[in-house]
């Protein structure tokens, strides 16, 4: 399996990179983390959460996606993904405008949208 984003070892990201910070959660068949999606390719993403290990296979949720892919890496309270089947340019654009969405609002209303989204109860 080729590194997050590299193609071929040479260091080139086979997509671009954004900033998309959005309430993401990742769950394994043992294990649900709650966590902050920071940046995301078509390819892959990097979240900020308690991190599974690498290589473990993992379905990422966020903003009303739910993508497969492997952790390809880990430190600290970060991780990072690559996608089993890139992400289409609609589902990365949906990602980027919830991401703008979410950066607009008032933190108290971003937090509240964050648990109906994630459906906790309050």
């Amino acid at each position: 399996m080729s590194a997050f984003g590299r193609a071929g070892g040479g260091g080139r990201r086979l997509s671009r990179r954004q900033s998309a910070p959005l309430v993401a959660t990742i769950s394994t068949l043992s294990a649900t983390a709650h966590g902050t999606l920071m940046d995301l390719s078509a390819n892959g993403a990097r979240i900020r959460t308690k991190p599974p290990g690498v290589g473990r296979e993992v379905v990422l949720i966020v903003a009303g996606l739910k993508v497969h892919g492997t952790v390809c890496w880990t430190t600290g309270d970060q991780c990072g993904l690559v996608f089993s089947e890139p992400l289409t340019i609609m589902e990365v654009r949906h990602l980027l405008h919830e991401a703008a969405i979410d950066g607009a609002m008032k933190a108290e209303v971003r937090d509240a949208r964050a648990e109906w989204l994630g459906g906790k109860p309050r």
